[in-house]
């Protein structure tokens, strides 16, 4: 009996009470929740970071990897990108090529050698029969055209790091000048200034909401998408004793004109539109600027003043250039009688975001 008495109070040691059971698995439900609010907020944190890195690289891809590099898009296409479909996260397929949605990427659009016939190598009005132009400044040729990815994306959609659309920022002009908007649904070929994640809940929110639901904004920058080229025009003095190059004035040489052929491949792809020719004037001090070919010269060339902003007949400055490489060619001439015929030798340039200068030498007689 005493035996029996003991094992029989040993089991009823060993047991938990009711009130015990309750409160061990009170203890276990709370610690739980502890834990999945902790895993919650890692997973907040990994997304918010793919959000700026995704960010980042579009702004790469554009503004450039640091100041004073060009973006590769900007130097290859020769402008800011534009909504290349209207489909949910392909917007800026430009940037990545989706494959089943993106169609305006075809042949014409791909990195190739393009070319500008100067017309009947006639520049600024002059006489073509008046001069001897090379073959080299009769067409000129240049590689420019699409050589992506430049958003490392393995699908054929786009989103932020919390798998929401992104927001695309446009204006009523396609210029920095127009009236912005943002907007989840932008218009076929609008040109892109910036896109924005509204963060976890998708919702536009202040600076006031928690830091998983503020929006995040990617905005282009203007100086780093846009170029200012000055050009130097240099004859060589043969008076002078040694003989030196000096600058260009109205005594020598009162019609000059500079020409900068730069990339520019259209949203819609068109073929024609590979390379424009951005052509500065200076006629006995009347300045005029034009682009051709003319039709949807698109950015940042809309941003080109005109006139030119010549000093004398020696300097001439060109500004909303996008970065880049480039080609120059200057030549001109004296009076009516198209006296003291020189040109330069067809120059390459890759400008950088900013002020660049460039010199080029009156050595070739047309």
């Amino acid at each position: 009996m005493k035996t029996e008495t003991t094992e029989r109070r040993c089991d009823r040691g060993q047991a938990m009470t009711l009130v015990e059971l309750v409160v061990t698995l009170s203890i276990l439900v709370a610690l739980t929740s502890v834990a999945i609010v902790s895993l919650d907020g890692l997973g907040d944190d990994s997304r918010y970071a793919e959000t700026r890195s995704r960010g980042g690289m579009v702004l790469e891809a554009v503004n450039g990897s640091s100041p004073g590099v060009a973006g590769a898009f900007v130097a290859d296409m020769g402008r800011l990108p534009a909504v290349a479909a209207t489909a949910r996260g392909a917007e800026l397929a430009e940037l990545f090529y989706s494959s089943d949605v993106f169609s305006a990427i075809d042949a014409s659009e791909l990195r190739r050698v393009a070319w500008f016939d100067n017309p009947n190598t006639d520049w600024g009005g002059a006489s073509s029969s008046t001069f001897n132009f090379s073959s080299a400044t009769r067409r000129v040729e240049l590689p420019c055209g699409w050589r992506g990815p430049y958003v490392p994306v393995h699908s054929d959609t786009f989103s932020d790091g919390w798998g929401g659309d992104w927001e695309i920022k446009t204006t009523d002009n396609d210029t920095w000048a127009g009236s912005v908007s943002w907007t989840g649904s932008p218009a076929l070929s609008k040109t892109i200034f910036g896109i924005r994640s509204l963060g976890k809940n998708g919702q536009t929110d202040g600076a006031g909401a928690k830091w998983e639901n503020r929006d995040m904004a990617f905005e282009f920058e203007r100086g780093a998408v846009s170029a200012e080229l000055t050009i130097i025009i240099e004859r060589l003095d043969s008076s002078a004793s040694p003989s030196a190059y000096v600058p260009v004035d109205s005594s020598f040489m009162d019609h000059v004109r500079a020409a900068v052929f730069a990339p520019y491949v259209t949203p819609d792809g068109d073929s024609s539109d590979n390379l424009k020719r951005i052509l500065a004037v200076n006629d006995v001090g009347s300045a005029s600027l034009s682009v051709s070919p003319s039709a949807d010269p698109g950015f940042p060339h809309a941003e080109l003043s005109t006139p030119a902003l010549w000093s004398g007949y020696h300097s001439v400055t060109l500004r909303g250039l996008a970065p880049g490489p480039k080609k120059i060619y200057v030549y001109g001439f004296l009076g009516t009688s198209a006296a003291n015929k020189y040109g330069s030798r067809l120059i390459d340039v890759d400008l950088k975001p900013g002020a660049n200068l460039a010199t080029v030498y009156l050595v070739e007689a047309l």
